[in-house]
């Protein structure tokens, strides 16, 4: 049961975390001007929110 609810708070953190890079990479985008640095910040935000839509996606599937 402790692994089981460990593993749901995990679940839930990391929602929230793709939650706020959602948002986060949403006001990027609308930025009229992007510097070199800001379209990094893009590349690097978009990645690391696929990697946790990813890893969502698969405990999905385990749990069922």
């Amino acid at each position: 049961q402790t692994n089981k609810s460990l593993h749901h708070s995990t679940l839930k953190q990391l929602t929230h975390k793709g939650q706020l890079l959602h948002e986060e990479l949403d006001s990027l985008i609308a930025i009229p001007h992007k510097s070199h640095q800001d379209s990094i910040h893009i590349v690097q935000s978009y990645n690391q929110l696929e990697s946790i839509v990813k890893s969502l996606k698969n405990n999905e599937h385990h749990d069922q």
